[in-house]
Formats: C-alpha cells, sequence, structure tokens
C-alpha cells in the first residue's frame, strides 16, 4: 500500500472514531441528565467505557446507532486526554416579548340593577275567584315572585287554594296571581314581587 493510500485509510479511521463517538454522545444523552467525555490533544470526542451506551437493540429502538465498546477499556480518561461535561438541559432563556393585544371579546348578556321589592294583597270571598295583580315601577320588570295565602279574619295558613295562573303579563311589567278560594271563608293572599331594570 502506498503512502497516499495509507493516508485515505487512516483518515477514514480517525473520522469513523470520530463519527462514532458522537453517536455515544447522542445515546448518552438519552440516558443522563448529566454527559462526560474525553478529548484528546487532536480534538477526538470519546465516551468513557463506563459511561457510553453498549450499542444493543435497545438504542436502535430509540433512533441512535449502535456503537461498539471495549470492555477491557480503562474507566475514565486516559492520559493526555481533558474530562468535559455538560447538562441537557440548558439555561433559562430571557422573557420573550410581550404579545399584541387579542381581539374583543363578545358582548356579555344584559345586567340587572335598581332591585324593588312590590308587595299587594287581595281578599277571595268564599268559593269566589279572584285576581291579585302586582305592577313594577315605570322602567322596571318583575324578574322574581312569591305569594302566601292565610285566613281574612285570624291567622293561620291556607293551601288550598286552587290557583288558575301564576306569572307576568308580557310586556305590561305587571306579576299576576288568579285562583278560586273552595273555603266556606274568605281567605287573603299577599303577593310579592321583585322588580329591577333590565339594561
Amino acid at each position: 500500500m502506498n503512502g497516499n493510500k495509507r493516508s485515505l485509510v487512516i483518515g477514514a479511521l480517525i473520522g469513523m472514531v470520530a463519527g462514532g463517538s458522537g453517536i455515544a454522545v447522542a445515546g448518552a444523552v438519552a440516558d443522563s441528565e448529566t454527559i462526560t467525555a474525553c478529548v484528546s490533544t487532536n480534538g477526538t470526542l470519546r465516551i468513557p467505557a463506563g459511561d457510553s451506551p453498549t450499542g444493543s437493540s435497545d438504542q436502535g429502538a430509540r433512533g441512535a446507532l449502535p456503537v461498539p465498546t471495549s470492555t477491557t477499556a480503562p474507566r475514565g480518561c486516559l492520559d493526555g486526554e481533558r474530562t468535559i461535561s455538560w447538562n441537557q438541559t440548558g439555561p433559562v432563556g430571557p422573557q420573550g416579548a410581550q404579545g399584541g393585544t387579542g381581539p374583543a371579546g363578545p358582548k356579555g348578556e344584559p345586567g340587572i340593577s335598581g332591585r324593588e321589592i312590590v308587595k299587594t294583597r287581595g281578599v277571595f270571598a268564599a268559593h269566589a275567584t279572584n285576581m291579585v295583580e302586582v305592577a313594577c315601577p315605570q322602567g322596571k320588570t318583575p324578574i322574581n315572585a312569591s305569594y302566601v295565602a292565610g285566613y281574612a279574619a285570624g291567622p293561620g295558613f291556607v293551601d288550598q287554594m286552587q290557583v288558575g295562573y301564576w306569572g307576568p303579563l308580557y310586556d305590561e311589567g305587571t306579576w299576576f296571581y288568579r285562583a278560586t278560594n273552595p273555603l266556606d271563608v274568605p281567605v287573603a293572599v299577599q303577593v310579592t314581587v321583585m322588580c329591577a331594570v333590565l339594561s
């Protein structure tokens, strides 16, 4: 073999060693938080035998090529080699610039203000049908209501009233209670309505 061919072969071998070292580093990165390597005087990077992967089929599954290692190589760096190490996770980068203003959100539902309680009392004669009407102040709408029925002549609650209609009258801001009294005595009914401005 002449000198030129010998130089090409030696150069190819050095390239294979350097390339193999790079693959070993890739394997070490996948297996450890801290990577340790040895650098020779000519710049060749080598993973110590105790730290480098063995080139098993598991490495092939991770996408790294197998790297042959010698079981007789000494642990750690050799004489004339320099030890270097680094971490997988680098330092935290600087905070990015503030983003632009986002688009306006959809319009919210109408709010409620100016709550006001309005009460009206009505008397239902024995076996009679009657109606209690509660009107909210101008510009306000009934949003909730309740009623209580009792004997008109004295204390006590009545739950026998036959209610025919209970609810608001559309577009008029008024709440209605319509019922029939099935008893032989008069019954008083008080209707309480909460009114408010719907903006």
